[in-house]
């Protein structure tokens, strides 16, 4: 019977330590996503800081008749 107990106490062990593995491969993969999704945000909100200049200008080009007034 301790045998037995013994042997199940073992494999209760041997799991728990196999899903904190799986669990912090996940966590890896997740820390992973976050950063790909950070660095995403941020050069989407660097190139829609680009188009609104580039629209500015196109703006300023099409009230002013040519890109002339930019020369001092």
């Amino acid at each position: 019977m301790k045998l037995e107990s013994a042997v199940n106490a073992r494999h209760i062990h041997d799991n728990s330590d196999s899903k904190i593995d799986e669990l912090k491969l996940q966590l890896q993969k997740c820390i992973i996503e976050k950063n790909d999704l950070e660095i995403t945000m941020e050069e989407a909100k660097q190139d829609t800081g680009l188009h609104i200049t580039f629209s500015l200008f196109i703006f300023a080009v099409c009230m002013f008749g040519s890109p002339r007034f930019l020369h001092y």
